[in-house]
């Protein structure tokens, strides 16, 4: 009889040993998957925040961590656009979970780093109230590097323009380039890595003209077209509206032009136009433009520029 109370004894112990050990097994899996959670929330609302800097970058790092806590309020979070312990600001969640945000820009790039102290469900029975979960992002920002579908077969020669100064991006008749009035052929086109010709017609310039682009290849900068000779007055005037804002092709040069030629696009810019008058020349203003996209490395004022997440 003794034998066999021992033997219950044990077994109770053995069960409650692995019932502890089994309960302690689910704690860690129930706070594992909430802070796994949580991580890849806090990462989309880091990535969003990064990618709304990055286009604040262009203007200045101000306007950067600006742009970062701006967005991560409108993701949830709270903040107080100050730190005690010298951090870009102060973040916390609608559980009254706090943590930080630093904005910084190594490398002509932006980081935005986020931290918050999570609380644990179970790990608390272990007096582990919270746990830390860390995030960051990196954007970089340059020059648009391709454009596809609306692109306007206008070429301008790139120059140093200013947003919302009106400038003239074509040439009135006997003051082109042996023939090279500013327009160009969009179906010619050959990507960085090839060279030589390209002889398609240009029988599509006009739908071009009137709608964008409306074929698959994407433009990229380093590709060459061809361009288009001729003043073509029959065509501009009824398919450039006053007031359409247009996406066009930035090019090298036409100094060097004689006849069709081809031209290396170098960025892409958003115009407006104001005018096409009676001297046969389209006017109007670059207008200033930040997208989501690959892009090459520089800045400009007029060229559309372009953010990307890197990390």
């Amino acid at each position: 009889m003794r034998v066999f109370q021992e033997d219950k004894g044990s077994v109770i112990i053995a069960v409650t040993i692995a019932m502890m050990v089994f309960l302690g097994v689910v704690a860690l899996a129930v706070d594992s998957a909430h802070l796994y959670y949580r991580q890849v929330q806090l990462q989309d609302i880091s990535d969003a925040s990064a990618l709304a800097a990055g286009k604040g970058y262009e203007v200045s790092q101000t306007e950067a961590i600006n742009k970062a806590i701006e967005y991560a309020g409108k993701n949830g979070l709270t903040v107080t656009a100050s730190d005690p312990d010298g951090h870009t600001a102060t973040i916390q969640t609608a559980n009254g979970e706090t943590g930080y945000m630093d904005v910084t820009f190594p490398d002509g790039n932006v980081k935005v780093v986020m931290k918050i102290g999570y609380n644990n469900f179970f790990a608390r029975v272990f007096a582990d109230d919270s746990s830390d979960v860390g995030v960051y992002s990196v954007v970089g920002t340059g020059i648009l590097n391709s454009f596809g579908l609306g692109l306007v077969p206008i070429g301008v020669v790139d120059n140093t323009f200013t947003p919302e100064v009106q400038y003239e991006i074509s040439y009135g008749p006997g003051s082109g380039y042996d023939g090279n009035y500013g327009f160009v052929n969009l179906d010619s086109y050959l990507p960085p890595e090839d060279s030589g010709d390209n002889p398609a017609g240009d029988n599509n310039f006009v739908q071009y003209l009137a709608d964008g682009y409306t074929g698959e290849t994407i433009f990229q900068i380093g590709g060459t077209i061809d361009t288009i000779t001729g003043v073509r007055v029959g065509q501009i005037r009824p398919n450039l509206p006053t007031g359409r804002i247009v996406t066009l092709p930035l090019i090298d040069t036409l100094l060097d032009a004689h006849g069709v030629e081809r031209v290396t696009i170098v960025g892409f810019a958003e115009f407006r136009i104001d005018s096409y008058g009676n001297d046969r020349v389209i006017t109007g203003t670059f207008i200033r433009r930040i997208d989501e996209g690959p892009s090459s490395p520089g800045s400009s004022e007029h060229a559309v520029q372009a953010v990307r997440l890197l990390e």
